[in-house]
């Protein structure tokens, strides 16, 4: 009667993708194919519950996750950089130029379509999960995150959504920021800071477009980094 694996399926994105996550086998079975097995009987579950696809986020050095992913026939439709900031409270740096205001799904749906370069495959990443960028979608994840716009001149220059969450590590922000610029990343994070700060967070971790990354080395705000990663966004349209 012992567990050697385990996994969870859940159906998000208003009845639309089950969100596979938490793929677990005993070290000393790792070698006997279990993961891939229950990787499957994921797949097959979702068919049963009647969703249109699957997905599942991963970092790409994880290696036997990525495998996984891929062998049960998942394509990655999407690639961020995520980074983790300690003590956020302690950060004096701020950019306050520019208005950034909260907006509701509706809104965020519709700058979504007029701006649709912000958003890469039309997908929207929140904490560790993932929905399509339109009303439907949108108006689930506003169960569990917030959303915020920059505005520029009197353009949109990015969006951003932000959540706290409770980890046995501690009180945590999840920043996603989707920015037009290098200027528009930096004024979210900005704000970000501030929220974070706000909400008594003791980290905080933001997701954003890789190729903001090159800012690590750029701007002193971001040289020191708890950790940081490169995840995977994978799908697999069910037919």
């Amino acid at each position: 009667g012992q567990v050697v694996c385990v996994a969870n399926l859940r159906v998000i994105d208003d009845g639309r993708t089950g969100w596979m996550e938490g793929i677990r086998v005993h070290p000393d079975i790792r070698s006997e194919g279990l993961g891939q097995k229950m990787t499957l009987h994921m797949l097959s579950q979702a068919r049963l519950l009647g969703v249109q696809r699957v997905r599942l986020i991963t970092a790409t050095a994880n290696e036997p996750a990525v495998y996984l992913a891929e062998s049960a026939g998942l394509d990655r439709i999407a690639t961020m950089g995520c980074f983790w900031k300690d003590d956020p409270c302690e950060i004096e740096w701020r950019l306050n130029k520019g208005s950034v205001s909260e907006i509701g799904p509706l809104e965020l749906a519709e700058t979504v379509k007029k701006h649709p370069g912000l958003v890469p495959s039309g997908v929207l990443i929140y904490h560790w999960d993932a929905v399509d960028a339109d009303e439907r979608g949108l108006a689930f994840a506003s169960e569990h995150t917030r959303f915020w716009v920059y505005r520029r001149d009197g353009d949109v220059a990015a969006i951003s959504t932000g959540l706290v969450f409770e980890s046995p590590q501690g009180r945590e922000w999840f920043a996603t920021i989707y920015p037009s610029d290098k200027g528009a990343f930096l004024r979210s994070l900005s704000h970000h800071l501030s929220l974070s700060t706000q909400e008594g967070c003791e980290v905080m971790i933001c997701i954003h477009p890789p190729r903001f990354s090159q800012l690590y080395e750029e701007e002193p705000v971001l040289a020191e980094r708890a950790h940081e990663l490169i995840i995977g966004l994978y799908e697999r349209v069910l037919e």
